[in-house]
């Protein structure tokens, strides 16, 4: 069966009539996806952030305690093995809380963002406009109600 690529008259017009709020809702779904991507990507950062700095922690009392094996070899060298891992260890330790705090802070921050997102994107289902489809399923191929376009 031959179809024509364009057409026109009441139909086509319906049709026509939909496509700007159609485009209006997809730019919206659009920024909700870029502000989604952008929380996440956040959040990522965060976690990586994270992890480098308890690598760094780790490696700071591995050497720590390295240097105050090192010193403990000698009688003389074991006050000073005690003031690194009394100084070294707190800090090592107080690190990684600040590391763990600052991590869970971003993604409850995260958490809420992405909550809102979602409830957007739920709401869009209810808002997001039909156009005219009532308009465009009516031909008045024998109905008669007047909606004034029919197949050619």
């Amino acid at each position: 069966m031959d179809t024509t690529l364009e057409w026109d008259g009441k139909a086509a017009e319906a049709y026509r009539l939909t496509i700007p709020t159609q485009v209006s809702g997809l730019n919206g779904l659009k920024d909700l996806a870029t502000q989604m991507r952008g929380s996440l990507v956040n959040l990522g950062n965060s976690i990586e952030s994270f992890w480098v700095g308890i690598t760094v922690a780790v490696v700071v009392a591995i050497i720590s305690i390295a240097s105050a094996v090192a010193l403990v070899t000698t009688v003389v060298g074991i006050p000073l093995a005690l003031v690194i891992l009394v100084a070294a260890l707190p800090s090592v330790a107080s690190l990684i809380g600040s590391f763990i705090t600052g991590l869970l802070a971003h993604v409850n921050t995260c958490q809420a963002e992405q909550s809102a997102l979602q409830e957007k994107l739920r709401m869009v289902g209810e808002t997001w406009s039909q156009g005219r489809i009532g308009q465009m399923g009516d031909a008045s191929v024998q109905d008669g109600d007047g909606s004034d376009w029919k197949p050619r």
